[in-house]
């Protein structure tokens, strides 16, 4: 708390960004240099200082048409990665952004689907899918992929509520 408010009566941060577009054979890549001239209130909050990343030239002598030595080339392979699971509190979120469940029910939809097998509670409170749910969410897709996206739910909830509200009659919305 008291970085925090120390933080907001310090001076900015000021740092110099330089990005640079080249060629090479036809490909087009970029760099970008970052230079810091004053820390300011990071020096106050640990973890929030802006890195410092030279470029291995002078970005301020360059014009357009410059030629710059190339120094190594490198060819990497990676993949991309899928995200990491979800926490209990992230799905509440990701509920209550998409109108499913209400206050008083969404923590009750979490314990449902644990009670039901579908996942189990990891380390750091992450939803971690069992067998049951992977195989019964593979099953929705291949019905009707819509099945599975939070748009179907959400308009089921709104249906629900205007029900409730008596502004939509049951037998129309079924």
């Amino acid at each position: 708390v008291t970085r925090h408010f120390l933080a907001t009566v310090s001076p900015d941060a000021e740092y110099l960004s330089n990005t640079v577009q080249f060629d090479v054979g036809g490909e087009q890549f970029s760099g970008t240099g970052t230079q810091v001239l004053s820390r300011g209130w990071t020096e106050i909050v640990p973890g929030a200082a802006v890195a410092e990343h030279a470029l291995p030239f002078s970005a301020h002598t360059l014009e357009k048409g410059h030629e710059i030595p190339v120094l190594s080339l490198r060819i990497g392979e990676r993949h991309t990665e899928p995200p990491g699971l979800l926490t209990e509190s992230e799905l509440l979120s990701k509920m209550e952004e998409n109108g499913i469940g209400t206050d008083a029910s969404m923590a009750q939809h979490i314990a449902n689907i644990v009670k039901r097998n579908y996942v189990h509670i990891g380390a750091g409170r992450t939803l971690v899918p069992n067998t049951l749910g992977i195989v019964l969410c593979h099953g929705f897709y291949r019905i009707d992929p819509e099945l599975v996206v939070a748009l179907v739910r959400k308009n089921i909830e709104r249906q629900i509520t205007l029900i409730a509200k008596g502004e939509a009659d049951k037998t129309a919305v079924v």
